[in-house]
């Protein structure tokens, strides 16, 4: 029985990487479009979700193809400097282990600003969404 689990071919595992891609980008267009409320209270503003969905609803492609092709190439760069670290200096950031544990807190310290680098240019499309969905403009029509 537990031979029919573990043994998958390229056909299976290809089926679950598109379905983790279509739910990942499922899941990321959800994110997106309730990110105007998130963006809202980091100035202060109030603006519920159910606004932020109906806001967003006409530029839902374009904020999905932003946010893809700017994060895509930064996950790559982040997976090649994982890489790198594993096999140059035998530093497991997902297993945690290195030959010397101190190694891991300084490769983060040195890394950090890369490693961020994801969730950098999220944070920042997700302002430049907030300006261009007209969310700026709504909230100072309805004070």
């Amino acid at each position: 029985m537990t031979g029919t689990i573990t043994d998958l071919g390229h056909g299976e595992y290809a089926l679950y990487i598109f379905a983790l891609l279509v739910v990942f980008t499922f899941l990321l267009v959800i994110a997106l479009r309730l990110s105007m409320a998130f963006s809202s209270l980091t100035i202060g503003k109030s603006l519920d979700f159910t606004t932020s969905w109906r806001i967003t609803r006409k530029n839902t492609f374009c904020m999905l193809a932003a946010t893809l092709g700017g994060g895509i190439p930064l996950l790559a760069v982040e997976a090649l400097l994982l890489w790198a670290a594993d096999h140059y200096f035998q530093i497991d950031l997902l297993a945690g282990t290195a030959p010397d544990p101190d190694m891991i807190y300084i490769f983060v310290l040195v890394s950090a600003p890369v490693l961020t680098l994801p969730m950098a240019i999220l944070c920042s499309l997700t302002s430049s969404f907030y300006r261009h969905c007209g969310c700026a403009d709504l909230m100072e029509s309805s004070e």
